[in-house]
């Protein structure tokens, strides 16, 4: 039940993460040329995929 409820709330997270990635990367694209952009998005998955990492320990410690 707790395992189910932390899940919930992880997927929410990450939506969240990734839906103001591609806020932010659209107004820095408009902002910058696409180069910069490229390696700004690269940046952030990379962050994106070290926050999931951290969250999914989080729930196997919770499980």
């Amino acid at each position: 039940m707790i395992y189910r409820h932390m899940r919930d709330k992880q997927n929410h997270a990450i939506d969240l993460i990734y839906r103001n990635i591609i806020t932010i990367n659209n107004v820095y694209g408009i902002i910058c040329n696409s180069k910069s952009s490229r390696i700004l998005f690269a940046i952030f998955l990379f962050a994106l995929s070290y926050i999931s990492r951290f969250f999914s320990l989080r729930v196997n410690l919770y499980h």
